[in-house]
Order: structure tokens, then sequence, then C-alpha cells
């Protein structure tokens, strides 16, 4: 018998109440829908032209360098 079957046959010998916490465990561990990159073009514009000056700046003037004695 496949494991599918083993698992819809124990499923069926579930009362209600253990049915309705084994579908509670299966959406918990059920992974996450993943988002499309069109899902997020509602975010476009959402940060402030001047924050983005800020970060650019601090990514161009950081990021960049490699401290040779950080490690």
């Amino acid at each position: 018998m496949s494991t599918q079957n083993q698992i819809l046959e124990t499923i069926k010998s579930f009362n209600k109440e253990q049915q309705f916490k084994l579908l509670e465990f299966i959406k918990s561990i059920k992974p996450e829908k993943r988002k499309k990159g069109k899902d997020l073009l509602k975010f476009v514009g959402s940060i402030p032209k001047s924050d983005l000056k800020i970060m650019e700046s601090s990514i161009n003037s950081g990021c960049e360098n490699i401290d040779k004695n950080e490690w």
C-alpha cells in the first residue's frame, strides 16, 4: 500500500476533531505560495527618492571596500 493510501486510510479512522487538528497541522507546514515579480509592482515608488539617494551613497562608499584585517 502506498504512503498516500496509508494516510487516507488513517484519516478515515479519525473523528471530526482529529481531522480538523490534522488539517490545521497540514496548513501550518505547507510551503507558502511564492509571490511573482509583478506582485511587487505595488511597492514601486514607496521609498522616497531622498532615501534612495542616501542608500545608494552608503552602498557606494562602504560596500565596495574590503577590510582585510576585519577577520
